[in-house]
This record gives C-alpha cells, structure tokens and sequence, in this order.
C-alpha cells in the first residue's frame, strides 16, 4: 500500500512538473503567437487603411484627387443677409425642411426656446461656480481665440443635474432636431460639449471659420459639422453677443472687411433687442463668426453654451472622415457619444459608463 502510494505520488509530482514546465509554456507560446497573429491581420487588414485615411496633409496626394469644389473668393454679394429676422426659425411654422433651407442658404438658422429660462439660469450658475473654483481638469484660459478675460469649461455630460436638464431639453427641441438629422443624419456624433464665458473687457474675436478654410473643397472626403450656440442669460451686442456673417460657408477666400460691414450680433428678441436666454443658432463649421467684444461694464457676463455635431459612420452610407480644423473641445469621457446619448446623460453617460465606452 505505501509503495502504491509512493508510486502514486511520483506520478502527480511528474504530471506537475510536465504542465509546469512543459505544457503550459507551450499553451502560452501558442497563445501568444496566435494574439500576435490576429492583431497583425486586425492591424494591415483594418486599422492600417483607416489610418491611412485620416491622414490629409497639405502635400498628400489625394488633395488633388479628392477635390470636388473649386477655390471660392467671397465678396459683399456673397453674404446672404444682414438681417437676424432671416435666420429665425419659429416651431409653430416651420419645419425641418425649412431649417435644412435657411442653413444651406444662409449656413446659419436660430431657434428660439432650445432652453427654458429656468434650466439656462439653473445652468449658468453651474458653470460660474465651476468658473471660480478652476478645476483645472475642466476649466481653461486657452483653447478659446482671444483669451484674455475668456475661459473655457469643458464638462462631462452628467456632471451636474442642470446640465443633464437642458441636454434633455436640447433633445427634446423637434425642429432642432429634425432639421440636424437632415444635415447630418440620424443620430449624429457629439464632438464639442464646452462653456465659453466671456468677462467685461473681452475683445471681439477676428472672424474665422472653425474648420480649414479649405474644408469646402472635399465635399466627399471631409464630413460637414454644426455647432449650436446657446446663451445661458440675456444678451446684448454690447455685452458680447456672437457676430455672424451669413452665406459664406461657401467660402474658400474672403475680404473680413465685408464681415465687419455685413455681419450682425444675433437678436432673437427685437422688442429689447437682445439674444434670448436659453435660444439658439446652429451655424455650419465653415461659416466666418466671432464672438463679440463684452463692453458694457453693467452688462452681466456672458455664458455661452457650445454643443456640436458631425456626421457618424453609417455602413454603406457615410464613410466620410472627421472635419479638419476644428477645436473637439470635448472631455476625453465624452469621445464617441451621439445626440440619442445626450438625451439620457444622466445613465448612459453617467460614470464608468461614459469612459468605459470613449
């Protein structure tokens, strides 16, 4: 019985020996060479070409190859109007033909109410404690073009009740929506989510266009992108109300002249002739804007909120890449989420989930 047992246990120490040393590591080995296989195929097969096709530089070929509009200088007869009432879009009689027109036309439209009063003065004064606190995980003094007396804030989705609120007002405004899915598609991706707030004493910005200038000539290779400008409280043109210099998103060259002739502050509400708290105005990336120079030293300071989208990848259907030239101020948790996403902040945007998917 005890030489069985012996006999036994030097098996079982031999087995040992035979998995510790020999089994296992070729499992391993074969393991590892099978891993490394598989994302070398993943790598040349996939990822390689869409890299590939992300690249665009100045002196890439496909910039010959890929053009499709021709170099555009614009003019005084380039801007489309100079005149907010043409860009105002009213709920109860338009629809989102009417806005996907005006912002071919005029590559701007406003929307009055995206916000309730409520939810935009509950959000900005979010956003000004946020401000004064300086979390520097959100809050900076640059990524904003003429900085001085600006800083922006770029917040996770579901980082405060308020800011969930409006998201789900921002989502809930059919025209709005309606008219973004026609531009973009169904259910767009989020690239921006940030608060610009500007103080007394902020100069006017120069006008630019958020992407490359030459964006326009690759209609088929650069996906479009809007941006919705929000206003969290009233605003005046003295205290910094975003200009706006409509129908040159067409434009590859232009005269800022005929912007500082042409352009206009926003006004939503001609009777006190301020931009409305909580209303809002969905300009193309490529359209000349800026925001406006805060000199009233009575003024309030202005709080700006900035959402904005661009095309997702559909199979068969939208395969165009990312819009060059942009700010993508957005929180690393942010990356990947679309507007359905926007609607439900406060779960499928909540954390871990928000990381775990960016």
């Amino acid at each position: 019985e005890n030489r069985f047992h012996e006999q036994k246990m030097g098996r079982c120490t031999a087995l040992f020996f035979r998995l510790l040393l020999l089994d296992v590591p070729l499992v391993l080995l074969f393991t590892t060479l099978l891993s490394v296989d598989v994302l070398h195929h993943v790598t040349h097969t996939y990822l390689q070409k869409m890299y590939n096709n992300l690249m665009f530089s100045d002196d890439d070929i496909r910039r010959e190859r890929e053009r499709t509009f021709i170099p555009y200088y614009c003019d005084a007869d380039t801007i489309s109007t100079s005149s907010s009432r043409d860009i105002i879009l009213d709920p109860a009689i338009h629809t989102g033909k009417d806005g996907v027109e005006t912002t071919l036309k005029h590559g701007v439209a406003a929307y009055r109410n995206v916000l309730s009063e409520d939810t935009a003065t509950d959000l900005r004064s979010w956003v000004m404690e946020k401000n004064k606190n300086h979390d520097i995980t959100e809050t900076y003094w640059f990524g904003v073009q003429t900085g001085k007396h600006r800083e922006v804030l770029y917040p996770s989705a579901a980082s405060h009740p308020s800011l969930i609120a409006a998201l789900k007002e921002l989502t809930s405004h059919a025209l709005l929506v309606d008219t973004l899915e026609q531009l973009l598609g169904p259910n767009p991706a989020v690239f921006e989510l940030s608060f610009i707030t500007s103080y007394y004493g902020a100069a006017p910005q120069p006008w630019h266009q958020d992407l490359d200038k030459d964006h326009s000539e690759y209609g088929l290779t650069l996906a479009p992108s809007f941006s919705l400008f929000i206003p969290l409280q009233n605003t005046t043109e003295k205290a910094g109300a975003s200009h706006f210099c409509p129908g040159t998103h067409f434009c590859t060259e232009l005269d800022k002249e005929e912007c500082d002739a042409h352009g206009f502050a926003l006004v939503t509400d001609e009777t006190n002739n301020f931009w409305k708290a909580g209303d809002g105005a969905m300009y193309s990336g490529r359209m000349y804007h800026r925001g406006g120079a805060h000199r009233d030293p009575h003024g309030p300071t202005r709080v700006l909120m900035i959402v904005s989208f661009t095309s997702r990848p559909l199979p068969h259907s939208e395969y165009r890449m990312p819009s060059l030239g942009t700010t993508w101020g957005i929180k690393y948790n942010m990356f990947g989420h679309t507007l359905q996403d926007l609607a439900h902040a406060d779960t499928v945007m909540a954390q871990p989930w928000a990381t775990l998917r960016a």
